[in-house]
């Protein structure tokens, strides 16, 4: 049986946790109102009036903070009345009303929705790049679980952190079969300014350092013990091995950043879960957003409070 920390006041922390996640989704009903709606609804004033489009988007979303499936989330809504009086409703929605809003939530209005949700804290400068495994059943692990063919069938998140917020700045779902190494420019697509970078190996190569210094920063991606200081047209790569190789500890400076990466990864798990319960290409996505997207809700608020 495990032991609990004495002194640890567990009942002031689950009313603090209360509290912040409350606040979390008070900022996500700010951002879906002070957007578009992600859809037409096309109600012409006859027969039942569908659900409004804003309201099934914070409920869908929302069912990744609360991790349970579409049947005991929506029973439990039902039994908060407090929550149906804040969303407009009488009834909650049926759980298919959830399955089909996923489908229809494009990607385009979860990228936006993101970026308002992180409109509160200041721009990314440090930042660093790590993939891990979703898996895709309870019964496997997220980076061994595979087919009858063999193949892997986890799917790979790439996703670029801001080190100093712990916020998804972009990500990348991709199948488990997919190297990191080639996803880094599009992951940076969205950044202007970026001060440095930390990566582990499996980000090294010269088109990636140069990517980075276009952006106005500087790499600093760990070299293999066979990485040669040979330029080969690409400087940023010459001096981020040079400093590794001669000024160790220069390099780790910055480099020490790195378990932040690792640190936020199991933040993202232990709120948000790592099970995808969707199948199709398009729900995946969504709910991977949905995520993200929530993840980001708790760090904003805790950004906001200085934690």
């Amino acid at each position: 049986m495990k032991r609990q920390k004495k002194g640890f006041n567990w009942a002031l922390y689950e009313n603090l946790r209360q509290i912040e996640r409350e606040e979390a989704f008070r900022l996500l009903k700010w951002a879906v109102d002070s957007l578009p709606p992600p859809w037409d609804s096309g109600w012409k004033g006859i027969g039942r009036k569908p659900y409004d489009a804003r309201v099934l988007t914070m409920v869908t979303i929302w069912q990744e903070i609360e991790g349970k499936p579409e049947r005991a989330y929506t029973a439990d809504l039902e039994r908060d009345k407090e929550r149906l009086r804040i969303l407009g409703f009488k009834h909650a929605p049926h759980r298919t009303a959830l399955y089909r809003t996923r489908k229809r939530l494009s990607e385009e209005y979860m990228r936006r929705l993101n970026r308002k949700i992180l409109e509160r804290l200041k721009p990314a400068k440090k930042v660093g790049v790590d993939a891990t495994g979703l898996r895709q059943s309870r019964r496997d692990c997220a980076w061994s679980s595979t087919s009858n063919s063999g193949r892997r069938e986890y799917v790979k998140l790439h996703a670029l952190f801001n080190l100093e917020t712990r916020t998804v700045e972009s990500f990348k779902a991709t199948p488990g079969t997919e190297h990191e190494c080639k996803h880094l420019e599009g992951l940076l697509t969205n950044l202007d300014d970026v001060e440095c970078l930390v990566a582990d190996a499996g980000y090294l190569s010269r088109k990636n350092c140069r990517l980075i210094a276009e952006k106005g920063g500087k790499p600093y991606i760990k070299p293999k013990k066979n990485s040669l200081m040979k330029a080969k047209g690409c400087w940023p790569w010459k001096r981020m091995v040079t400093l590794f190789k001669e000024h160790p500890r220069i390099f780790n400076r910055i480099y020490r950043l790195h378990p932040r990466v690792e640190a936020a990864w199991h933040s993202l798990k232990s709120m948000i879960g790592d099970l995808l319960r969707n199948r199709t290409i398009q729900t995946i996505k969504a709910e991977i957003w949905s995520k993200i997207t929530c993840y980001n809700l708790i760090w904003t608020i805790r950004g906001s409070h200085g934690f």
